[in-house]
């Protein structure tokens, strides 16, 4: 499998159902928190620091979301290795 698949694979590209966003409750308190700091944030600070800000954010996920995919591809990577070599070593 190449890298390619695999991150069709991290996309939720291999199904044509739409990814649901998580319904646990950690997920609603983080969500609930970042949008409370967010709108104190656009109080505290000018119209145009809060949008640089906003920007660095952004930047900052989207370096995130990049990180995740190579750690994903390598890790299923891995996870196939050894799941391969436990096959052939029965």
């Amino acid at each position: 499998m190449n890298s390619k698949s695999i991150l069709a694979l991290y996309n939720g590209e291999y199904t044509c159902i739409e990814k649901p966003i998580p319904k646990d409750s950690k997920y609603a308190k983080t969500l609930s928190k970042c949008t409370n700091l967010q709108e104190k944030l656009a109080q505290l600070v000018d119209k145009e620091t809060f949008a640089l800000i906003d920007k660095t954010l952004e930047c900052q996920s989207e370096l995130s979301a990049i990180e995740m995919e190579e750690v994903f591809v390598e890790g299923f990577s891995l996870a196939i290795s050894l799941v391969l070599e436990a096959i052939s070593n029965k």
